[in-house]
């Protein structure tokens, strides 16, 4: 075991598994919200969960006006689940810092641009339905601007797992518990850009959110992240002083 760490090394370290914890109950909240969408959405037409797909102003007017309450609610769960996914992207950049800066920083960018523009969409769409209901005629413009911002978000978090993926392919071997992540955000992307094709794959995309959001805060819990020695010097000086480094 190093014995070369001091307080502030032990200190710093243990914060960053805390910072990890955090970000995993984020994340774990997250896929809770996009597992009760779906369960939502088998109780209603599947237009309702996609609202922000292209359609005609009329089908929109239509949804918006017979289905207010549940669009409503899956809009609310879907900005938790913007909170769960922020949560892993931020939680992946902390691991991950060390190794390669830069690309950490360009990944977690990328996640926080795909949040920025889901919320604007969320609020757009809020907008747009509780507009209907009072006899307002919302600019066409209005629509489009949805379709954009949510093809928007597609690609920034296509390109931003793809940076994570890349980078944890690199610097984690095989059959480690973060390489087996990447993997996973791989897959994620196969099918996410398939989906653009075959529309059909969005429902399996929407099951790969709730298993990436479980493996990824499943990981994000564990004390792996924190190298061995550091913690069992923590816990050697936690039994032999007074001193408290855990927050």
């Amino acid at each position: 075991m190093n014995d070369d760490f001091t307080e502030d090394d032990i200190d710093e370290d243990f914060q960053a598994l805390e910072s990890t914890r955090y970000a995993a109950v984020g994340t774990l909240i997250g896929m809770g919200a996009i597992l009760s969408m779906i369960i939502i959405g088998l109780f209603y037409p599947p237009e309702i969960s996609a609202m922000s797909d292209p359609r005609t102003i009329a089908a929109f007017t239509t949804l918006a006006r017979q289905y207010t309450t549940p669009i409503t609610i899956l809009l609310l769960l879907d900005t938790i689940f913007i909170m769960g996914y922020t949560s892993l992207f931020a939680g992946i950049w902390l691991i991950i810092r060390d190794f390669s800066e830069i690309m950490a920083k360009v990944g977690l960018g990328l996640g926080l641009l795909t949040a920025l523009a889901d919320i604007v969409e969320n609020s757009l769409l809020l907008i747009l339905v509780k507009g209907l209901q009072t006899g307002w005629t919302p600019h066409p413009l209005l629509f489009g601007l949805v379709y954009v911002i949510n093809t928007m978000i597609d690609l920034l978090s296509y390109l931003g797992i793809l940076v994570y993926a890349i980078i944890l392919l690199l610097i984690f071997r095989p059959w480690n518990s973060k390489f087996i992540m990447a993997c996973l955000f791989v897959l994620y992307l196969l099918v996410g850009l398939l989906s653009i094709l075959l529309p059909a794959l969005v429902i399996v995309r929407s099951f790969m959110f709730v298993i990436g959001l479980a493996v990824g805060g499943t990981i994000l819990w564990r004390e792996e992240d924190i190298p061995r020695d550091i913690l069992e010097k923590l816990a050697q000086q936690q039994k032999g002083s007074k001193n408290d480094f855990i927050r």
